[in-house]
């Protein structure tokens, strides 16, 4: 998504200001009179715009007029906007009420937008709705092909990024470190994969794979940074275990899964490790089995993983309202105030299905020149604890992209 600053526009907001009344002050204007107003001023200089335009791209835009406006709320500098629809297929414009735009497309349309008085947009997010309270993403699927795999990262996909500075150098040349926002991080221990997990794992040659509870792992693992950022102290820290080595063997899931001796090629986990189990893992993985259907080989859905965070931090005394979001701007605010945020993936080209815990994000971008214009383009960056490495790892929010969907649980 970029931003482009029309620094032949920008000249002609003193006409714009005795035209319409626009002052430095017109936030506090009524929005949608502006928005008005300036779809007016924009439809009487359109040839200007265009040319300008057409000046110093390669791409023609070829539209001759305005056929649709819609105001916007532009969530990433938290001002209005316009979106402006070009006649017929000609594309369309994003642009606030300063002249900077976001997006100018030469070609296609955004039908959801027609007719539509307010929609909501966001970097990550792209245009919005609200519905009961939450921002809905347009039901649209992107079909832009994105570069993946490269240094920096395990994976070869969008996320396993373990260098962030190394990633982006190699996919965003020129990208700018512009916030760092994980205060989740400050005073969080991690700890083995084997530790955050449950104690069975499935032999596969020389590898080993825990059960299917990557929803569980995610779960503690934001009750336990909600514990050390404070929110939560009553939930217990890492260093409040329990030794289930001796007693692993009366669990209702031992013969099945804990002998090694069956189809399903489980094992008992490591004692030592047995030895060292979290007692607020404990807790919680003994509900959803009991509660919500857990079993070593069939994991928890985004509901249940709801469900099972509002029984983890009643339980130790913290009853709040979690509730389910699908758009990154409905969570940075949270992250932005030292919160983790439960995840939920689908589809991923690493993960597949999975789920971690959210404990920040980190914000680049990269500005470049073009005559007389300036585009920005912004990236954010997850900060994960995927329950699988033993450090933080990235995720990549600007190709999680196509079939790949985003979950978001927080109160």
């Amino acid at each position: 998504m970029k931003k482009v600053g029309l620094f032949a526009l920008l000249s002609v907001l003193i006409v714009v200001t005795s035209l319409f009344g626009i002052k430095a002050t017109a936030q506090e204007q009524d929005p949608y009179q502006k928005c008005l107003e300036i779809k007016e001023y924009l439809a009487s200089n359109f040839n200007r715009l265009k040319n300008d335009y057409n000046a110093y791209h390669e791409d023609e835009l070829s539209a001759e007029s305005i056929e649709g406006f819609s105001l916007i709320r532009i969530l990433d500098e938290d001002c209005y906007g316009i979106y402006v629809d070009f006649n017929e297929y000609h594309g369309y414009m994003l642009m606030s009420f300063d002249f900077r735009v976001y997006e100018i497309k030469t070609i296609g349309d955004l039908e959801y937008l027609k007719d539509v008085k307010l929609a909501y947009y966001h970097t990550m997010d792209g245009f919005m709705y609200e519905q009961e309270g939450k921002l809905v993403k347009y039901n649209e699927i992107s079909t832009e092909e994105v570069e993946l795999g490269g240094a920096g990262q395990f994976g070869s996909g969008e996320g396993m990024i373990y260098s962030l500075s190394t990633y982006v150098a190699n996919q965003y040349p020129g990208a700018v470190l512009e916030g760092i926002h994980e205060d989740a991080l400050l005073s969080y221990p991690f700890n083995t994969s084997q530790l955050r997990t449950s104690y069975y794992t499935i032999k596969k040659g020389t590898s080993e794979k825990p059960e299917d509870n990557c929803a569980i792992t995610a779960a503690f693992n934001v009750l336990t940074a909600l514990h050390y950022m404070n929110f939560m102290p009553g939930v217990p820290d890492k260093s409040d275990t329990v030794d289930l080595s001796i007693i692993v063997v009366v669990d209702q899931f031992y013969d099945d899964y804990g002998t090694g001796n069956n189809s399903k090629g489980y094992t008992v986990n490591n004692k030592e490790y047995l030895k060292k189990t979290y007692e607020t893992y404990r807790v919680i993985r003994n509900y959803a089995v009991k509660n919500l259907g857990y079993t070593p080989v069939h994991g928890l859905t985004p509901s249940q993983s709801r469900t099972l965070l509002d029984y983890g931090s009643s339980h130790y005394s913290h009853p709040v309202n979690w509730r389910q979001e699908t758009t990154f701007s409905s969570i940075k605010g949270a992250l932005d105030n030292g919160q983790a945020v439960f995840l939920g993936l689908v589809n991923s080209k690493d993960y597949g299905n999975h789920a971690a815990a959210v404990l920040g994000y980190r914000k680049y971008s990269v500005t470049t020149d073009w005559g007389s214009y300036t585009s920005t383009t912004n990236y954010y960056f997850l900060a994960l604890d995927d329950g699988i490495y033993n450090d933080t790892v990235y995720y990549d929010l600007a190709k999680a992209t196509g079939n790949i969907k985003t979950e978001y649980i927080l109160y």
